[in-house]
């Protein structure tokens, strides 16, 4: 029998032990690899958002836009030759 194999039966008796029929209902349910697309649900109507969550966690990813930029900015420098390009990744 194929290691994996092994490994993943042993996982499925280990998690039919601890959730017992809950477990059971969710295999059922969901697919094992592959997303089954008769499953998705469409969106609902409206979404609910916490305005200061949301504010927060975007300025939790608003460094990377600030990244973005100054890379940017310092590319175009050393395009245009006004900074000199102290060494070089290939």
């Amino acid at each position: 029998m194929n290691p994996h194999a092994k490994s993943l039966n042993e996982r499925l008796r280990t998690l039919i032990s601890l959730f017992g029929n809950a477990y059971r209902d969710y295999c059922r349910t969901e697919p094992s690899f592959t997303p089954s697309l008769s499953l998705l649900k469409p969106p609902p109507a409206t979404y609910s958002v916490n305005p200061a969550t949301f504010t927060h966690n975007i300025f939790d990813a608003l460094w990377f836009i600030w990244f973005i930029g100054i890379f940017e900015f310092i590319s175009g420098l050393h395009d245009a030759g006004i900074l000199p390009v102290w060494f070089f990744i290939p």
